[in-house]
Protein backbone atom coordinates (compact mmCIF):
# COMPACT_ATOMS: atom_id res chain seq x y z
CA UNK A 1 0.00 0.00 0.00
CA UNK A 2 1.22 3.32 -1.01
CA UNK A 3 -0.05 6.66 0.59
CA UNK A 4 1.04 10.15 -1.08
CA UNK A 5 1.69 12.82 1.02
CA UNK A 6 0.48 16.01 -0.87
CA UNK A 7 0.52 19.59 1.07
CA UNK A 8 -3.10 20.77 1.76
CA UNK A 9 -4.40 23.73 0.03
CA UNK A 10 -6.30 26.83 1.73
CA UNK A 11 -10.08 26.01 0.64
CA UNK A 12 -10.42 29.66 -0.84
CA UNK A 13 -7.39 30.85 -1.64
CA UNK A 14 -7.21 34.54 -1.72
CA UNK A 15 -4.23 36.13 -4.11
CA UNK A 16 -4.73 39.77 -4.40
CA UNK A 17 -1.30 40.03 -6.77
CA UNK A 18 0.46 42.27 -4.48
CA UNK A 19 3.04 41.84 -2.06
CA UNK A 20 2.64 42.71 1.12
CA UNK A 21 4.60 45.78 2.31
CA UNK A 22 6.80 46.55 5.70
CA UNK A 23 5.97 48.75 8.26
CA UNK A 24 7.67 51.75 8.60
CA UNK A 25 10.84 51.15 11.12
CA UNK A 26 10.20 53.79 14.17
CA UNK A 27 13.12 55.59 15.28
CA UNK A 28 13.96 53.76 18.89
CA UNK A 29 17.79 54.61 19.55
CA UNK A 30 16.69 56.97 22.39
CA UNK A 31 18.59 56.52 25.92
CA UNK A 32 15.37 57.26 27.59
CA UNK A 33 11.97 58.10 26.73
CA UNK A 34 12.20 61.37 24.59
CA UNK A 35 10.25 64.65 26.74
CA UNK A 36 11.57 63.78 30.25
CA UNK A 37 14.47 65.79 29.60
CA UNK A 38 15.02 69.89 29.97
CA UNK A 39 11.86 71.75 28.67
CA UNK A 40 12.96 73.70 25.21
CA UNK A 41 15.60 71.46 24.37
CA UNK A 42 15.76 68.87 21.95
CA UNK A 43 18.17 65.42 20.60
CA UNK A 44 19.95 68.48 18.35
CA UNK A 45 21.02 70.10 21.22
CA UNK A 46 22.65 67.64 22.93
CA UNK A 47 26.32 66.24 23.46
CA UNK A 48 25.39 62.93 22.50
CA UNK A 49 24.05 63.01 19.39
CA UNK A 50 26.09 61.12 16.80
CA UNK A 51 25.92 62.02 13.10
CA UNK A 52 26.63 58.89 10.61
CA UNK A 53 27.30 59.57 7.23
CA UNK A 54 26.48 56.89 4.79
CA UNK A 55 26.00 56.50 0.96
CA UNK A 56 25.66 60.87 0.84
CA UNK A 57 22.95 60.70 3.89
CA UNK A 58 23.14 61.44 7.19
CA UNK A 59 21.89 59.55 9.86
CA UNK A 60 21.72 60.52 13.63
CA UNK A 61 21.53 58.38 16.35
CA UNK A 62 22.49 58.52 20.35
CA UNK A 63 25.81 57.61 21.67
CA UNK A 64 24.47 56.63 25.30
CA UNK A 65 23.16 53.75 23.70
CA UNK A 66 25.91 53.62 21.15
CA UNK A 67 26.36 49.57 21.75
CA UNK A 68 22.64 48.89 20.35
CA UNK A 69 22.92 51.04 17.20
CA UNK A 70 21.77 48.72 14.29
CA UNK A 71 22.28 49.74 10.11
CA UNK A 72 18.26 50.68 10.16
CA UNK A 73 15.98 52.85 11.13
CA UNK A 74 15.42 51.44 14.51
CA UNK A 75 18.19 52.90 16.27
CA UNK A 76 17.69 56.53 14.88
CA UNK A 77 16.72 59.50 16.47
CA UNK A 78 14.68 62.45 15.25
CA UNK A 79 16.47 65.63 15.61
CA UNK A 80 13.28 67.60 16.71
CA UNK A 81 12.21 65.11 19.44
CA UNK A 82 12.12 66.33 22.53
CA UNK A 83 15.20 66.24 24.99
CA UNK A 84 14.94 62.92 27.27
CA UNK A 85 16.78 62.68 30.57
CA UNK A 86 20.18 61.85 29.56
CA UNK A 87 20.21 65.12 28.03
CA UNK A 88 23.54 66.61 28.14
CA UNK A 89 24.45 70.45 26.50
CA UNK A 90 26.98 70.78 24.23
CA UNK A 91 31.09 71.71 25.21
CA UNK A 92 30.76 74.71 22.83
CA UNK A 93 27.38 76.04 24.22
CA UNK A 94 28.34 75.86 28.09
CA UNK A 95 28.34 78.67 30.33
CA UNK A 96 29.95 78.77 32.84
Amino acid sequence: MTFQLTPKQPENPVYTGKKKKRKNTQANGYATTPGTGPEGETCKTCELCTKIEYHDKNYYKCGKVRNLWTHGTGSDIRLRSPACSQWEAKKNDRQD
